[in-house]
């Protein structure tokens, strides 16, 4: 299948255990079938606990990689009709995802906001 996916497009990838850690990815290359990424600086936005992050464009801190574009159905779980709605996203690990940046900001733990343990 193939996908839409654009250069200047943002994937955004969360993980962690017991603490959230957000990574955010540029796509710089687009194939029929995968994209090529780079990872991009972040920066916070809030204040105190309300700390969230937003990708900085432009400012790569990583090698190219190059990911399959997989599709999932948003709607998998609904109960009822339903109609199929698939969204991109790339198999980043073996315990993260990275989806399409919906252009808000996201939420992540930081020692400095007061986490102790992390």
């Amino acid at each position: 299948m193939s996908h839409d996916i654009k250069i200047g497009d943002v994937f955004v990838e969360t993980w962690g255990y017991d603490q959230t850690n957000v990574d955010f990815f540029e796509v710089i290359r687009t194939m029929p079938k995968t994209v090529e990424i780079v990872r991009i600086r972040a920066e916070e936005v809030g204040v105190g606990h309300d700390v969230k992050l937003v990708p900085k464009l432009g400012h790569s801190i990583g090698q190219r990689r190059r990911k399959l574009v997989q599709f999932q159905d948003v709607n998998r779980n609904k109960v009822g009709p339903r109609e199929e709605k698939l969204e991109p996203f790339l198999a980043m690990t073996s315990y993260s995802t990275a989806f399409l940046w919906d252009g808000k900001s996201a939420y992540h733990d930081t020692i400095a906001a007061g986490y102790p343990g992390h």
